[in-house]
Parts: structure tokens; sequence; C-alpha cells
């Protein structure tokens, strides 16, 4: 029996990649109206800053707007360019694109609102602490959930399994009273797997993947509440 559902929160409660690209559209036209530099040149350029980004990973001593000011500032300098007043034009417009796009699933928070009254909802994130915090805000999802673990917060990793033995240890429950759910399945799926913690997988896109390491497999949020 279920005591808890550990939610991940990038691409399992709302869309993470599409509102972030189309929010960058109005960064680059920023950097190309000013200095008559291609659009797909800076894609290109912030593509290879942004992975290099996520390979080093996050940790809490930086909030999320320094981890950004600085990938906006290398991407200036790849074109040889100092400029302070469009590197903070760059960051207000992409926060004030961002809010107004980011929004949960359609189906999160009726299923939410159902969840809530049969177990304890928490949150488990990678991530820089302070953004990760603003989402939920932004979203409107707070309300749901008790606890908010974040791996940059307290240096443990999703993948690794570290973070969700730390998750066991603060619920004080055993493996077979959490369900963890996510969309990740190097991370939200083998790594609550490592920690012998049960998962479903939201998988969107129809990936497929060998051996059977998950509870169930859905399509979208909602149809957790057939299986619970």
């Amino acid at each position: 029996m279920f005591k808890a559902i550990v939610f991940d929160l990038d691409g399992t409660l709302y869309e993470y990649f599409t509102p972030a690209e189309e929010s960058m559209e109005h960064v680059y036209e920023l950097v190309s109206q000013k200095h008559n530099i291609k659009l797909e040149m800076l894609v290109e350029a912030y593509k290879i800053i942004l992975e290099e980004a996520i390979k080093k990973g996050f940790h809490q001593e930086k909030p999320d707007f320094d981890y950004r000011k600085e990938r906006f500032r290398l991407l200036l300098e790849k074109f040889s360019l100092s400029d302070d007043e469009l590197l903070d034009r760059m960051l207000d417009r992409y926060e004030s694109e961002l809010d107004i796009r980011m929004k949960p699933f359609p189906d999160v928070e009726r299923t939410l609102e159902n969840l809530k009254n049969r177990y304890r909802l928490h949150i488990a994130t990678a991530g820089p602490p302070e953004s990760q915090r603003k989402k939920l805000k932004v979203l409107g999802l707070e309300a749901y959930f008790e606890k908010i673990f974040i791996s940059g917060e307290l240096n443990k990793k999703k993948a690794t399994g570290e973070l969700f033995k730390h998750i066991l240890g603060v619920l004080n429950c055993k493996p077979d009273e959490i369900l963890v759910i996510g969309d990740s399945y190097e991370m939200d799926i083998l790594g609550s797997g490592k920690a012998g913690i049960q998962s479903v997988w939201i998988n969107k896109t129809n990936q497929k993947k060998e051996g059977d390491v998950h509870l169930a497999e859905i399509e979208n949020i909602e149809e957790l509440l057939k299986i619970l």
C-alpha cells in the first residue's frame, strides 16, 4: 500500500522544453537585431553552451539567475561582444516570456486534486533550488506538495538513487510505500529503482527500453487515476 507519491517536475507536471525554447527565441532576436547576427548562428552557439552547462550540473551555492547570466554572457563572448545593457535585457526578456508560457499540463491539477486526498504528495527534482521552487509557484502547484526535494540543494543525484534513498529516510517510509512518477527513464525510473522504489514512467514519445523495471507505463499523468 503506497503512502506517498513522489513526482518529478520538469517534463512531468508541465512542458519543459517548449516554453524555454520559445523564450530563448525572443532572446536571440534581441541580440540579432542589435548586432546583426544570424539567428541560426546564435541558436547553434547557445546549444553548445547549454550542453556544457548541463554536464557540469547545478549546485546550491548559485541561484538559477546566475547560471543563466553566465550562459548568456558566454553567448555574447562567442561573438566577441561585451554588452552589459544587452545582457540585462536578455535576462529580463527571458524571465518575462517564460512566466507567460509556463503552465501545467491540462490534466495535472485534476489528477493532483484527486490524489491529495489519498496520498502524501512530494516533489523530487533536479536543478537550481531557487528556480525549481519558483516554477512550482508560477505553475500554481505549491499547495499540492508537502515536501520539495531538490538534488542541487541536497547534493544528491537522482540517477544514482541517492536522492531517492534520502527521501526514504526523511519520509520514514519503506521502499514499497513510495511510488515515483516521472518522464526521465534514466533519472526517475532507473534512479528510483536503485533505491528499491517502484515507479510509473510517463512515456509521451513511446520510447523503447529493455527490461521491466517500473510498475506501469503511461502517456499522460491522468492515467494514474486508473492505476491508483
